[in-house]
């Protein structure tokens, strides 16, 4: 047999170079930062859930503006840039589309004629502007029934609502990835 301590004789499953490095090859997180990058979505004091059609829905997209009835107004002045998570939930599909970051503050009429095919006031004057946080595949709205209590329509998410959709979104994907690189 092979004595230990010393290396396998050639052909013996002995390798050429340095062993390698403990914990499967990864370096160990220095400073918290593998977890900062790891649990991004902490710094969402809230959110909301917006609501779409299959024919609004590359409106929203491509004007990169999320909307609501002036009802709802109330809650979308409480989003803010950097601290606003942000889903679309398609109510034809029932997929919930996401994650979203506000780009700054939700407010009146932002992009006025959304949603009207370029005539008339948009039916949708509660409006709050975003970027792609997350880019995930969308996921049946069965599996956020509890954090979304039941509901399908517009809402205003607490932080905790928030982590439990973005945590069901990570897991679903096939990484655990870290916020975009800008």
């Amino acid at each position: 047999g092979i004595e230990r301590g010393r290396p396998p004789p050639m052909g013996m499953g002995r390798r050429d170079g340095p062993p390698p490095p403990r914990g499967g090859g990864l370096p160990p997180p220095r400073g918290g930062r593998r977890r900062e990058r790891d649990e991004w979505w902490r710094k969402y004091q809230n959110g909301m859930v917006f609501v779409c059609k299959k024919n609004t829905f590359g409106e929203c997209m491509r004007l990169r503006i999320l909307g609501a009835p002036r009802s709802s107004m109330r809650d979308v002045k409480k989003l803010h840039g950097g601290t606003s998570a942000l889903f679309l939930l398609d109510t034809e599909t029932r997929l919930l589309h996401g994650v979203f970051e506000a780009t700054g503050r939700g407010g009146d009429s932002l992009a006025p004629k959304a949603w009207t095919g370029g005539k008339g006031p948009t039916p949708f004057p509660s409006q709050v502007r975003f970027t792609t946080q997350m880019a995930c595949a969308p996921q049946p709205e069965e599996l956020f029934v509890i954090p979304l209590r039941g509901r399908s329509d517009i809402q205003f998410l607490n932080s905790n609502q928030v982590q439990d959709i973005i945590q069901t979104f990570i897991a679903k994907q096939n990484t655990v990835p870290g916020p975009p690189t800008r």
